[in-house]
């Protein structure tokens, strides 16, 4: 006479009545199984793949740069004690944005702006004072942001020399598109 080895219901089935797991190896199709196994993964057709480590015990990330398209402008002005657009990017309407990026410069006292035009709508999303003892300020913001259905869409860098004698303001700004 054998004995049979009790199995234990650790699952429930649509009844709510317990249901025994079922072994599952890399591999398996994942459609239509109950089952655990650890770590588990989809492939693109859907197999079940146990997660490969590398030698030092890291799950192996790749990013997909392709899809982030990076927009970028540049630009300067010879300096004024009167608001100036000194670089823009020229958004798509409705695309999303991330990676802000500025970089301005100017060896005078001197007030930048990155700005977002929705329309007519100016947002400004950072500031910047430069002056003696920093002559050149970056900054990133790692927000995400739709841009408007209508209208003009824009990034703009915009500075101002805040005293005389004025000196050139110059700026960098950048932005992904995903």
């Amino acid at each position: 006479m054998a004995h049979e080895r009790e199995s234990f219901p650790t699952l429930a089935d649509g009844s709510g009545v317990g249901a025994v797991l079922a072994q599952r190896v890399e591999g398996d199709s994942s459609a239509a199984k109950n089952g655990a196994i650890g770590f588990a993964f989809k492939d693109s057709t859907g197999a079940l793949i146990l997660p490969q480590l590398n030698s030092l015990g890291q799950l192996p990330v790749t990013l997909d740069a392709a899809s982030l398209d990076n927009l970028y402008a540049h630009g300067f002005h010879a300096g004024s004690a009167s608001t100036q657009t000194i670089a823009t990017i020229a958004l798509t309407v409705d695309a999303k944005y991330t990676n802000i990026e500025m970089l301005c410069s100017s060896f005078q006292d001197s007030e930048f702006e990155l700005i977002w035009n929705d329309n007519g709508v100016l947002t400004t999303l950072m500031q910047a004072l430069v002056g003696s003892g920093q002559y050149t300020f970056k900054d990133k913001m790692s927000i995400d942001f739709t841009a408007g259905s209508t209208g003009t869409q824009q990034l703009l860098l915009k500075g101002k020399n805040m005293r005389n004698p004025v000196s050139q303001l110059t700026g960098t700004i950048t932005v992904q598109k995903l």
